[in-house]
């Protein structure tokens, strides 16, 4: 959202402009008072001695323009090249973030897992041995080789196949989870990062503005038009400012830590980032936002796959009784003479074609796990959309509060603000009202831009979350564990 109250450049207008508007002033006043009165002795007042204000006219104006605060204050951490954009910091969260890296490798161990349990068995080549004499001297036995495979009848590699089908679909839903939740992360931390930035550079000017407040109220003072508990607040806002740009100062380091780890990319060095705060938010619709969230979310895919690999393994599970044949041939060389003295009967042939009998084992107890793991997939996919719906809530009302609360400061709050401002400014320079107004008014003209930065920051979370599916802390690798490891002993034998 845009507005005519903030620079190009992303700083607030009001703030910016009040020491210059401030020093204008007071520069225009103390003349005034010092023709009026001798300054009182130092010792008099217990006053602090001061630099002299600079003469009406003499470019005070102009110099207050300069960042005079920031050339005080200690210096920003540096921020340094072009701005970093929030899609620059999106592909290194992809190239790097382990959350995902992790979450594409067990997609690719889903997939060998679908290949694996559709494999035929082996066959088994083995020797044989019948009939061997023991004692010695005497003809006999039978030696030979044998090939033996099992078929596997009902469609159960078929269906072990289908099965793991859904488990890749589960993990590339719990890959696009860490994906969508990773991304969010940062879209959020970038919009906190941006907020501090500002923060920072409002802190620094307010510093300004306070140090040169100090200066003239010393002045006003040591020539009888200020008290001395003027000066002491003065004094003690001035202290108070720098204590609130040290702490800025630190938040925005703190962040950036946070942004860094969150990227996942050690090489990402601090930098000033692009400032989309004001950028325009569409305005979302309640109905159509949780509708999209339900249609798309990667917690609603996982859950729906649960219900299909559910279905598939009752399935499985219900062919399992129907007995695969055993097949074995084979080869036996029959050294056991045709008559006593003769020659050797020589090679025969055999074969064997067998069948497991589920006469009592008819998989009964597998069967009724089954049909009660579907309805418990059921129910997953159902409490799933009302986890959701129930996430929803809070966060669309947030969207609309902190939405209300933009407008409102931007169209209404800052403005009167600056005027309030304004007002006291201009019947100070004609000796109209106390020099305590204006920094009132001033701190209250802060307070609003700084608030007003705030807001944008929180609306821009809750905005992303809505169009993020509402993912941010929710974790991954237990779904993950339970879509790749929780098969039935069916297909583990397989």
């Amino acid at each position: 959202m845009s507005g005519s109250r903030h620079r190009s450049d992303g700083r607030p207008a009001g703030v910016l402009a009040a020491a210059a508007l401030l020093t204008g002033s007071l520069a225009a006043v103390l003349p005034a008072f010092a023709q009026q009165d001798e300054p009182p002795a130092h010792g008099q007042h217990g006053g602090i001695e001061a630099e002299p204000a600079p003469p009406a006219g003499s470019g005070a104006h102009e110099h207050a323009m300069e960042p005079a605060g920031e050339a005080a204050a200690e210096p920003m951490p540096e921020l340094s090249g072009e701005p970093l954009a929030l899609a620059e910091l999106e592909r290194r969260t992809v190239e790097h973030n382990p959350e995902i890296l992790q979450a594409l490798a067990a997609i690719r161990a889903a997939e060998g897992l679908r290949r694996q349990v559709g494999l035929y068995p082996n066959p088994t080549l083995g020797v044989a041995a019948e009939e061997i004499p023991l004692e010695s001297g005497r003809d006999g036995g039978k030696v030979g080789g044998f090939l033996a495979q099992p078929i596997v009848t009902g469609g159960k590699l078929r269906l072990n196949r289908r099965i793991f089908e859904q488990e890749v679909e589960r993990a590339a839903a719990v890959a696009e989870l860490a994906r969508l939740r990773e991304i969010n992360r940062v879209r959020l931390l970038h919009a906190e990062t941006v907020a501090a930035q500002q923060m920072v550079e409002l802190r620094a000017r307010l510093s300004g503005l306070t140090r040169e407040a100090v200066e003239i109220t010393g002045q006003l003072y040591n020539t009888g038009a200020a008290d001395r508990p003027d000066q002491l607040a003065i004094e003690i806002d001035a202290e108070l400012a720098e204590l609130a740009l040290a702490d800025a100062r630190r938040r925005l380091e703190q962040l950036w830590r946070q942004l860094r780890a969150a990227v996942g990319d050690p090489a990402l060095q601090p930098r000033r980032l692009e400032d989309r705060l004001e950028e325009a938010i569409p305005v979302l619709g309640r109905e159509e936002t949780l509708q999209a969230i339900l249609d798309g979310s990667p917690e609603v895919r996982f859950a729906r796959a649960g219900v299909i690999r559910a279905e598939l393994a009752l399935r499985r599970e219900r062919v399992e009784p129907i007995p695969d044949l055993e097949l074995t041939a084979g080869v036996l060389d029959n050294r056991e003479p045709v008559f006593p003295g003769g020659p050797a009967i020589g090679n025969e042939l055999f074969g064997e074609l067998g069948v497991r009998i589920p006469l009592f084992n008819r998989n009964q107890g597998n069967i009724a796990a089954a049909e009660a793991e579907v309805e418990r997939a059921e129910e997953e996919l159902r409490r799933t959309r009302l986890k959701l719906e129930a996430r929803f809530a809070p966060v669309f009302a947030d969207y609309l509060d902190q939405h209300d609360t933009v407008r409102r400061y931007r169209d209404r709050i800052l403005g009167r603000a600056e005027e309030a401002y304004d007002l006291y400014r201009t019947r100070y320079g004609q000796m109209a009202a106390a020099y305590p107004q204006v920094l009132i008014s001033q701190r209250t003209l802060f307070e609003a831009e700084a608030a007003y930065v705030e807001a944008l920051a929180r609306l821009w979370k809750s905005f992303v979350l809505l169009r993020g599916m509402l993912l941010e802390d929710e974790p991954t690798p237990q779904m993950l564990e339970d879509s790749v490891l929780r098969r039935t002993p069916i297909e583990i034998a397989q």
